[in-house]
């Protein structure tokens, strides 16, 4: 459990230095699956330990996804609101 303890802080660190930015949110998000994805079926894990770590996975899968979800969102609403600028240019260009 040491060693996921220190990898996990390294990346808790690197997910501090994203400071909130997609594509760098996203890899962390991603190395800590693959972490816990990594030390999921380990021998060395005592029962418990394990049903931590493949609980902690899921839960940077749930978090991964809506952050996935949320910039694919906000994508859509801008380009909608392009869109809508747009068509209120144009019917103020035929008035």
């Amino acid at each position: 459990m040491d060693s996921i303890r220190k990898e996990t802080d390294k990346l808790d660190q690197e997910l501090e230095m994203a400071h909130g930015e997609f594509g760098k949110t996203k890899a962390v998000l991603e190395k800590k699956i693959a972490l816990y994805s990594r030390y999921e079926n380990s021998e060395r894990l005592t029962k418990m330990h394990r049903i931590e770590v493949q609980n902690k996975k899921n839960w940077y899968v749930a978090h991964l996804l809506s952050l996935i979800e949320h910039e694919d969102l906000i994508n859509k609403i801008s380009k909608l609101t392009g869109r809508v600028y747009r068509l209120e240019q144009a019917v103020q260009i035929e008035e």
